[in-house]
């Protein structure tokens, strides 16, 4: 099932029809990791990136530092697909899957470190001011380095050649 979706999202995303032998080899696909969306990660728009820079930017006490790299991380985003639009991609059906496989990895990374720094920040009560404030401390650390991770995939893909 999930070959067949990514199969289809290549050769959308490639511009043209691509002839591929019918015995073409899909099973490489089964071992691509497979993350199962949240449903709130579907609730504005049809793009996992959008929805996840729509709930971040949401939140209360997002730090501008944070709020700067979720427009870079949008923006890179948006160009990759512009370029992967246009059909300049280059790529052959495993390198644009693993691309896109790639760039899930990274969504679900943003969206877990942003649940976890949305939890520490919503922890009343619980440990002490100063273990609380470590926790958040980290967890905004780890949400940095998710978005930092994902920018960078998005800015290589888009400036290869």
């Amino acid at each position: 099932m999930a070959y067949q979706v990514l199969q289809r999202a290549y050769l959308a995303a490639s511009g043209r029809v691509l002839r591929l032998p019918s015995d073409y080899d899909w099973n490489w696909i089964n071992d691509l990791p497979e993350w199962k969306v949240p449903s709130e990660l579907h609730e504005f728009d049809c793009s996992t990136a959008f929805n996840i820079a729509i709930k971040l930017l949401a939140c209360k006490y997002l730090p501008n530092e944070i709020q700067a790299r979720v427009g870079k991380y949008i923006t890179e985003y948006s160009l990759l697909n512009i370029k992967l639009g246009q059909g300049q991609h280059g790529l052959d059906a495993k390198s644009f899957l693993t691309l896109q496989s790639d760039i899930q990895v990274r969504e679900r990374s943003i969206y877990e470190s942003w649940k976890e720094w949305d939890a520490r920040r919503n922890s009343d009560g619980q440990g002490s001011d100063d273990e609380v404030e470590v926790g958040v401390i980290a967890a905004e650390e780890a949400l940095r380095y998710s978005l930092d991770e994902a920018i960078e995939l998005l800015n290589k893909a888009r400036t290869a050649k």
